[in-house]
């Protein structure tokens, strides 16, 4: 069973970087739509193999980090671009932020080197921590995900089923 999650962290890693392939074009056209990856619930009438992709969402976040580079790809309340996750999902930030803050791309509030101060302090303390720790890397031309298992960031299945099982010995 782990060896086939991993394999769906990979369809995962390819449909969050937008790989340029016809099946993620698709996913994303006729599964995703207008919705977010990362926050959409998992319909009723789906294959079991969309649904399995959807279930391991959130044990394969925490293996991705986001480099943001301008932000102009990476979604304020959609994407997991902070340790704070999808900000949608955040009540604290919701109440502060939405009021002010469209659905945007992220380069909508960081300055050169970071989030802006002023939107910062808008928000109660381990949310503001969070989100000021967060740095634009300036030498980078692109925003681009990077999968944490493995040194030089790019996904494999063996990365991901090591992590894995990194992560059931640590519950043991």
């Amino acid at each position: 069973m782990a060896w086939n999650e991993a394999a769906y962290h990979g369809l995962m890693f390819n449909i969050v970087c937008r790989k340029p392939t016809l099946w993620v074009k698709w996913i994303g056209t006729y599964k995703i739509k207008s919705k977010g990856f990362w926050t959409m619930t998992i319909p009723n009438d789906v294959s079991w193999v969309w649904r399995a992709i959807l279930k391991t969402r959130e044990p394969a976040r925490k293996n991705i980090k986001y480099l943001i580079a301008n932000g102009k790809d990476i979604d304020i309340w959609e994407d997991p671009w902070s340790n704070l996750g999808p900000l949608k999902l955040n009540p604290q930030v919701v109440s502060s932020w939405c009021p002010t803050i469209p659905q945007a791309p992220l380069d909508s509030i960081i300055t050169s080197r970071s989030v802006n101060a002023s939107l910062i302090s808008l928000l109660p303390g381990v949310e503001a921590e969070v989100l000021s720790q967060v740095s634009v890397l300036t030498q980078l031309n692109k925003d681009r995900l990077s999968w944490t298992p493995n040194s030089a960031g790019t996904f494999t299945t063996r990365n991901a089923y090591q992590a894995m099982m990194q992560d059931s010995e640590k519950v043991k």
